[in-house]
């Protein structure tokens, strides 16, 4: 093993991953400069005693991990001193809770393509494919799943740590999340069979019966807007409220651009009348109010590297490029 100038220990680095393995040699005395570089988070971290025998381990979910292929080892050697020693054990013993929070994150999405995506390999959506990118370049496993998207709301509300997407930063939401990175804008509108409105006085005037997604952004808006509980018509989100409107079971649909176009063209072939952009907002990963601050800081960074390479732009086109364009008004 390579001696890194501490006549207590020896250290040997075989694949060191995460900050925090330097957490606690830096709390142990260590140099900054006497620090491997790091390149994401440690599977383990092991304590030997001088003949070369586990005297500690803290590790991730990988059990198998054998001693030599742990990615850090501390061998302590014979000194006049055990302080140090019982030190180390105990910063050891400190850091389990931080080490924890780098096991899998919940991340729950719903089933509203092009956002997100479910049951579809590894297509998971823009917004979807987008965070789990993020998730993956900052070290951090995940698998999305899906609950009804009031119920995805209240668990992240309850839990602590659960990520959540694509969620629109809405006043009333405001205070209740922790707020990560926006993904992408989305304009939201009426859509009609018949009639074109051009303000919400005109849908709330126009309307009976406005299709939207069960605890929804757009439920929220119309709310706030004044429209009548009887005007709104909420569904799970995942059903088709576009089969609604061919139907005539409702007389509108209240909801965002993208989603819309894209759902439309593998509905029907009718012209449906959009009225101008009512309202926009961000659409972002989000958190429960209590989230490991590594996670949101890390995770942030990940999603603005992206912006800047030009990787959600292309992840958008991919998912967008085949939906048609609605001119003057039609979709």
């Amino acid at each position: 093993m390579d001696r890194i100038g501490n006549p207590l220990v020896d250290f040997h680095r075989r694949r060191l991953r995460g900050r925090d393995s330097h957490r606690i040699l830096r709390l142990a005395g260590f140099d900054d400069e006497a620090l491997p570089a790091r390149t994401g988070f440690p599977a383990r971290l092991i304590v030997v005693d001088s003949h070369g025998e586990p005297a500690l381990s803290r590790h991730q979910p990988n059990n198998d991990i054998e001693p030599q292929e742990a990615c850090c080892v501390i061998r302590a050697t014979p000194a006049k001193s055990t302080s140090f020693f019982t030190l180390l054990l105990t910063l050891l013993l400190s850091i389990a809770p931080v080490l924890k929070a780098h096991e899998a994150l919940e991340f729950l999405i719903p089933d509203a393509p092009p956002l997100t995506m479910v049951n579809q390999g590894d297509r998971h959506g823009i917004v979807g494919d987008i965070v789990l990118r993020a998730l993956n370049n900052s070290g951090y496993a995940s698998e999305p799943r899906t609950l009804p998207w009031a119920r995805a709301q209240k668990y992240a509300l309850e839990k602590d740590n659960v990520l959540i997407a694509p969620l629109s930063r809405t006043p009333d939401r405001e205070d209740r999340y922790t707020w990560i990175a926006p993904i992408m804008p989305m304009d939201r509108a009426f859509f009609s069979l018949e009639h074109k409105v051009t303000s919400f006085e005109e849908a709330r005037q126009r309307f009976k019966a406005i299709a939207v997604g069960l605890g929804s952004a757009q439920e929220e808006i119309l709310r706030s807007k004044g429209f009548a509980p009887e005007q709104i018509y909420a569904i799970k989100i995942g059903e088709n409220p576009a089969q609604l409107l061919l139907k005539g079971r409702v007389d509108a649909w209240f909801n965002g651009v993208q989603e819309s176009r894209y759902i439309w063209k593998h509905v029907s072939s009718r012209p449906l009348l959009m009225s101008p952009p009512m309202v926009s907002h961000e659409l972002y990963l989000a958190c429960s109010k209590v989230c490991d601050a590594e996670v949101v800081t890390h995770v942030a960074k990940a999603i603005e590297a992206m912006r800047r390479d030009g990787y959600i732009e292309k992840v958008k086109d991919r998912y967008l490029n085949s939906a048609p364009l609605a001119e003057s008004g039609n979709l």
